[in-house]
C-alpha cells in the first residue's frame, strides 16, 4: 500500500471501503459530466463569438458601403493626378502628385514588410 492509499483510508476512516468500485464509478461519472459540460460551453461560446463577429462585420460592411463611392472617386482622381505627373516628368515638374505616389509606394512597401514579419 502506498502513501496515497494510506491517506485515502485515513481520510475516509468511517467508510468500510473508501476506494471501492462504486466510488471510482461515481468519480468517473462526475468527471465525464464536467467534461461534457465544458465541451457544451465551448460550443456555445464559439457560436456566440461567431454571432458577434458576424454583427461586427455587418456593421463594418455597411459603413464601408456608404463610403465606397467617395473613396473610389478620390482614388480615381489621385491616380489621374499621379498619371499626369508621371507623364509630365520630361519637363522636371516634380509636384505634390509625385510625392503622393512615392508616399503610397512607401506605404505599400512598409505594409509588405510588416505582413512578411508577421508571417514568420
Amino acid at each position: 500500500m502506498d502513501a496515497f492509499e494510506t491517506t485515502l483510508k485515513r481520510a475516509f476512516a468511517e467508510a468500510p471501503e473508501p476506494v471501492g468500485d462504486d466510488f471510482v464509478f461515481a468519480v468517473a461519472g462526475a468527471v465525464a459530466r464536467h467534461e461534457k459540460a465544458l465541451q457544451t460551453r465551448g460550443v456555445l461560446e464559439g457560436i456566440g463569438m461567431a454571432a458577434g463577429a458576424t454583427a461586427v462585420l455587418y456593421g463594418i460592411a455597411q459603413f464601408a458601403i456608404g463610403m465606397a463611392p467617395d473613396l473610389m472617386a478620390s482614388a480615381g482622381l489621385e491616380l489621374a493626378r499621379a498619371h499626369g505627373t508621371l507623364a509630365d516628368l520630361g519637363s522636371f515638374n516634380l509636384s505634390a502628385g509625385l510625392t503622393q505616389v512615392l508616399l503610397a509606394l512607401g506605404a505599400l512597401g512598409g505594409g509588405a514588410v510588416v505582413y512578411r514579419a508577421n508571417q514568420q
